[in-house]
């Protein structure tokens, strides 16, 4: 279950995005893989017209996540969802190229 906080953020909102995003960067950053996917949520595919580059930054550092974990098939279907979703993305590229 999500703490409160995190229960009301709305990804249809900038700052429900940048909570998300926040949520997983933070566990990203303990090295808590598991966990960062779980804090991303959603925001990697609805915060595309909202916060774009919170995003796009959700989906490659869970794809990245994803990889360290062993799970390439999810790694490269988040890598390929950034480049689809955020082509005009400075990290577009680096969708198209993991993402296959």
């Amino acid at each position: 279950e999500d703490p409160p906080l995190l229960a009301s953020a709305d990804l249809s909102t900038e700052d429900g995005c940048r909570l998300r995003y926040a949520l997983g960067r933070s566990q990203y950053k303990l090295n808590k893989l598991a966990l960062t996917v779980e804090g991303f949520g959603e925001a990697g595919k609805r915060c595309v017209s909202v916060a774009p580059d919170y995003g796009a930054r959700a989906l490659y550092i869970g794809g990245t996540a994803q990889y360290r974990r062993g799970q390439y098939a999810a790694s490269a279907e988040a890598f390929r969802l950034l480049g689809e979703s955020y082509p005009q993305h400075s990290m577009a590229d680096d969708g198209w190229l993991h993402g296959g």
